[in-house]
């Protein structure tokens, strides 16, 4: 009965806890009349004290107990206060921990959260360990892309596509699997068969052939909705990355 007790404490104790920070990052939200202000000026207003003080507060929260962290992320939360977390909150370094967790949540938009957020830990983090987390990323986008049905794929895609360049930008070694998953998506969401890359190349080619060779292919192919549109500008863009610094470890 005591055992039973102390769970149920710990489950309140941790449902308050849960419940105050997503008061506090609403807090965080800019107002309809702060979004108006360029970013360069918003240091000025109110908004960046507010985010200052709860960015502490939630710091020593985590600090004290690492699971209010986790129980945090997979609460979710505005996918717009991710960077200002990870610039604010040193502790968020923990997320790369458990991240892939949310990878086998039931709901679809926690899977899409996941994404985002260890995109935006590439920026702040590119190290090795982060790659490796971004490449489980990497690869469950590619199991969803080929479980479900054509339908759900821009729920699932249309969010992820600009995670997938914010982590190639912050670790180019990730471009060669990014390249691959995006050209099955377009393969997928225009109903063809797979045809790219249907046979191994007879000498190694480069990250930057392969992007230049996948765009090719891409632009000369039908764009027949939104997804297969966002997959060839996002492949675009990585044709930027190749420049980027290697890796740091």
């Amino acid at each position: 009965l005591k055992h039973t007790t102390d769970e149920l404490r710990s489950a309140l104790i941790a449902a308050q806890d849960g419940a105050a920070v997503q008061m506090l990052l609403e807090a965080c939200l800019p107002t309809q009349e702060e979004e108006l202000i360029a970013d360069d000026q918003l240091y000025l207003s109110s908004l960046t004290e507010v985010r200052c003080l709860v960015c502490c507060t939630l710091h020593q929260m985590f600090i004290d107990d690492p699971n209010i962290a986790k129980l945090v992320q997979i609460q979710g939360y505005d996918v717009r206060l991710i960077p200002v977390l990870l610039s604010g909150v040193p502790s968020m370094h923990i997320c790369i921990d458990f991240v892939q967790e949310l990878l086998w949540h039931p709901q679809l938009e926690k899977q899409v959260f996941a994404v985002q957020l260890v995109s935006h830990l590439c920026t702040q983090y590119p190290l090795v360990k982060t790659m490796e987390v971004t490449r489980t990323c990497f690869t469950h986008l590619t199991r969803l892309l080929n479980s479900l049905p054509n339908h759900r794929l821009p729920f699932v895609f249309q969010p992820c596509l600009p995670a997938i360049v914010r982590a190639c930008r912050a670790l180019p070694p990730l471009l060669d699997q990014a390249v691959s998953l995006l050209l099955r998506l377009s393969q997928v969401s225009r109903g063809s068969q797979p045809t790219f890359l249907s046979t191994p190349p007879s000498s190694p080619v480069t990250t930057a052939e392969s992007l230049q060779s996948a765009l090719s292919q891409l632009s000369q192919g039908p764009r027949s909705s939104d997804l297969s549109s966002a997959v060839l500008s996002t492949v675009q863009e990585l044709v930027e990355c190749v420049a980027v610094p290697a890796l740091h470890t």
